[in-house]
């Protein structure tokens, strides 16, 4: 099952996933893919040369179509002045509410300043807690230096273990064009895409679906086994 990074970024981090993720994880047997975003693409900036959140936000929707993600690789300063990795990070977690990320920084002062505020050392511990829980907010599994945002992608992807729901994911997305036509009623008719699209959005009907697929499973073996 191959796996998928999506990574953030204001230049092109093509030829580091290439070079220094891909290929490593190849050579230990995993396979993975990397959807490489550009956030200085003038296509997604507004007419001020500054990042439209917005159109940046439509343009990795539309590349991750169909794609089920393990990973976000996002850096922090994303050379704008309104505009932060956290900003970016924000916005991805309404539709991608439990995929793992890793935040980046050239200058990790630079966005520790910007999350507890100027003066850090002068913060009070209240202060200093609620900033980390702004980042435990936004779900970010590790905080690195850009120098070593590889190195924590391979360790996450070597050591995450497929759960029940991450492999479904996969699987649905591999078939993500076929409509469904039975087992969850309130599902008939919609492709696997939207289904999948539904389970990590985590609504209510998409933890059902995966309640009753479970039973169903559960009771299809029951069967088999008292059958023989």
């Amino acid at each position: 099952m191959d796996r998928a990074i999506l990574i953030i970024d204001d230049t092109n981090q093509e030829n580091e996933f290439n070079s220094l993720i891909y290929t490593p994880l190849k050579a230990k047997g995993t396979k993975v893919v990397g959807i490489c975003i550009k956030t200085d693409n003038r296509q997604l900036q507004d007419d001020e040369y500054n990042i439209d959140l917005d159109k940046l936000i439509k343009h990795i929707q539309d590349k991750i179509k169909g794609i089920h993600i393990d990973l976000i690789l996002s850096d922090f300063n994303l050379s704008d002045d309104n505009v932060t990795g956290l900003e970016v990070i924000a916005e991805l977690r309404k539709f991608k509410p439990k995929t793992p990320i890793i935040l980046y920084s050239g200058t990790l002062s630079d966005a520790v300043s910007h999350i507890l505020g100027e003066d850090v050392n002068n913060k009070s511990t209240e202060d200093i807690i609620q900033g980390v829980s702004t980042l435990l907010k936004y779900g970010i599994v590790d905080f690195v230096k850009r120098t070593n945002y590889f190195e924590a992608a391979i360790r996450h992807i070597k050591e995450d273990t497929d759960d029940a729901t991450s492999y479904l994911l996969h699987k649905l997305r591999e078939h993500g064009a076929m409509q469904f036509k039975s087992v969850y009623d309130p599902f008939k008719g919609r492709t696997l895409n939207m289904i999948a699209d539904e389970i990590e959005k985590r609504t209510s009907r998409g933890r059902d679906f995966e309640q009753e697929l479970l039973e169903q499973s559960i009771a299809y073996l029951v069967r088999i086994n008292e059958d023989e």
